[in-house]
Order: C-alpha cells, then structure tokens, then sequence
C-alpha cells in the first residue's frame, strides 16, 4: 500500500495512532498533530479514518466520526472483542501559552500536566462504528502521553510508562493493569461487518 505524498484526504500529521481490524480487513488512523506555516503552529487532530486495505486505492479513505478531544501521542491497542482502546494523550489548546521559563522545571511540569489525558476512549471495529464511545473519564491511573500499552490474550490491558512533560520529561516508572477488560466496560463480542 503506497500513495503519493499528499494525496491522501486528511492532513499531514505525526504522533497519530493507528490499528489494524481483528478480521485484518480495515486500517483506521485517527488523532496527532499537524503543523502548518512551516511548523510554526501545530494543532492536535480529533479526526478518524478507515480504509479497506484489500484494493486500497487513496481515494477509499473515509472519515468517520472523530475522537471526543484532539489528541497526540496517545497508546492504542485492539482487545479481542474487536474494540480499538486509545488513552492518554496529549493535547494543546489553539491559544496555548507557556507562562513558565524554561528552568521552572515545577512550572513545566504543571503546564503539561494539565495538558495530557487519563481516559479510556473506544471504537466497536466489529460492527465498523462511525462513534467513538467515552469509557472512563478520569481512569485511576496518572495522565501521561507516550505511553505504551498492550493487551494480553486473556484481554487484560497493561499500560507502561509514559510522561507528563510534551516532548520527553516527567517520566513515570510504573505498570497498569486492567483485567477482563471486555468485560468491566461492558464491550459486546460482535461479528464484523460489511460497509
């Protein structure tokens, strides 16, 4: 799967996510950044698209709905109920200002930190819903960006590290589990569908 640079419908981004459907037909790609007038400004994505990876062609991107918040550099993972998982993540406002100097290494600290996510945010790959679903709010777990996560056969989600500074810092040196993860949000075990 090859297209020329540019030619795909959704901007140019870095720091998005991507994933692959349980039945290995669909590519979604969703959230990131994007920079414009040279990199001068970057702004945070909330838009979603699929394309069927049989027959790609450019033109099969279709956007469908888009995250409940823009975000980058969130962890994404696929539980084996067929439910795309993303969490945390990083975001910045249009009008972001940095109050705090360079040096002010508690300043940055709390700037960013108000700046990344604790939640849990899925999309049903089953049924190819067009909506993403809020599944927890504020997750107990510290907001981070960067993280990476996995999800076990037995669909237990483990979440490692990350950090709370955008761009590297504020490390965390820790492990989430979440057993049954199917199960404590409630996902149904659907079939795939045809669009």
């Amino acid at each position: 799967m090859k297209s020329p640079h540019g030619a795909a419908p959704w901007d140019s981004r870095a720091d998005h996510a991507t994933a692959i459907s349980p039945d290995g037909q669909w590519l979604v790609m969703f959230g990131g950044q994007s920079a414009k007038e040279g990199g001068r400004k970057w702004k945070r994505c909330e838009d979603t698209w699929r394309v069927k990876l049989e027959g790609y062609t450019v033109s099969a991107w279709h956007r469908i709905g888009d995250l409940p918040a823009a975000r980058s550099s969130p962890g994404v993972l696929v539980l084996p109920s067929g439910w795309l998982l993303t969490m945390g993540g990083h975001w910045t406002p249009p009008t972001e200002t940095l109050k705090a100097k360079t040096e002010d290494t508690d300043g940055m600290k709390a700037h960013h930190e108000e700046q990344a996510y604790n939640d849990v945010v899925g999309l049903d790959l089953n049924s190819l819903s067009d909506k993403w679903k809020v599944l927890e709010a504020s997750a107990p777990w510290p907001a981070r960006d960067d993280e990476a996560v996995s999800v076990t056969r037995d669909d237990t989600i483990l979440i490692f590290g990350g950090g709370t500074l955008y761009g590297g810092g504020g490390y965390h040196q820790d492990v989430w589990r979440l057993p049954k993860a199917s199960e404590a949000y409630k996902l149904s075990h659907g079939a795939a569908t045809e669009l």
